[in-house]
């Protein structure tokens, strides 16, 4: 957690692998942390002390920590893919990315009970997302009784966020609205996403009427291009 949260997360929580691997990582620490947070009801977790971290000059055994799902970087990590969300609710094929759906939003939605993230799971393009992978697919079942309702359209448009390195424009959250996002990346979202990270850090991405106009060409093979 600390790798995905303090090195390759921005303040404002933008990822450096781009939003398909964020979506594949949380197959994994997604059921973790549901998992952590049903067990002790959002308390604290004890873990064991593989790596001696040392507690007022003590090396425990075991150590107490605040339940990392109610993390405020988690939280920030876990609405970036609404704040840059492509008409339609998708999130754009930025770095080593296809447009991917967030199955993070249904876990934000009833953890940080958030009615954004909640409309976000609900946009049709979104559906039960195999980019989280099938280990999350039990937990998500699990928690859709407790995802109720239609969620709320969030009332901003336009977002800066100025350490992930992107600023997003659009018209609303229709499908067919105006969308635009200017790219340029820098910093840890510049650096630190390994072999997942693209050396085009200075892109405009534009989407109108239901289509796709400007994109960046994001993970794919040659031959699949046209």
């Amino acid at each position: 957690m600390y790798f995905l949260l303090d090195y390759q997360t921005t303040a404002d929580g933008g990822y450096a692998e781009g939003p398909s691997y964020l979506s594949y990582g949380a197959g994994e620490f997604w059921p973790m942390l549901w998992g952590l947070h049903r067990v002790t009801a959002g308390g604290a977790v004890s873990l064991r002390n593989f790596f001696d971290v040392r507690v007022q000059g003590d090396t425990p055994l075991l150590i107490e920590l605040p339940d990392p799902a109610l993390s405020a970087p988690l939280v920030a990590l876990t609405r970036w893919p609404l704040r840059i969300a492509m008409p339609g609710g998708l999130s754009p094929n930025i770095d080593d990315s296809a447009a991917s759906s967030w199955c993070g939003a249904a876990f934000g939605a009833v953890l940080f009970d958030d009615e954004e993230l909640l409309w976000l799971w609900r946009r049709p393009a979104q559906g039960l997302p195999s980019s989280c992978g099938s280990l999350v697919a039990p937990e998500l079942f699990s928690i859709l009784p407790e995802a109720v309702g239609d969620g709320v359209a969030p009332a901003w448009t336009d977002q800066l966020l100025e350490a992930g390195g992107q600023a997003v424009f659009r018209t609303g959250w229709e499908d067919d609205a105006t969308w635009l996002l200017l790219l340029g990346e820098h910093g840890a979202a510049r650096t630190h996403g390994m072999g997942h990270e693209h050396p085009d850090a200075t892109q405009v991405l534009l989407a109108a009427h239901g289509e796709s106009l400007l994109l960046d060409a994001g993970y794919v093979k040659w031959e699949e291009k046209e």
